[in-house]
């Protein structure tokens, strides 16, 4: 048997068949960082070194035998 995941968490992954397990960016929010950034670097600003966004698993079927206590 195969643990099989992917990145990204793109909607077709949920229709796969088992239901792919998948890490899930926040993608709104990395489009606003990103577009704060540069906003910020244009206008001359300080900005934050290091800036996190938290992915998290989506446990689907693909990996969810095993993701069960």
């Amino acid at each position: 048997m195969y643990l099989v995941a992917g990145y990204d968490d793109l909607p077709i992954a949920e229709h796969f068949i088992p239901a792919l397990t998948t890490i899930h960016q926040p993608r709104r929010a990395l489009g606003r960082l990103a577009a704060e950034t540069l906003l910020a670097l244009l206008n001359k600003e300080t900005i934050d070194a290091v800036q996190v966004i938290d992915p998290w698993l989506m446990a689907r079927d693909s990996t969810s035998a095993y993701l069960e206590p």
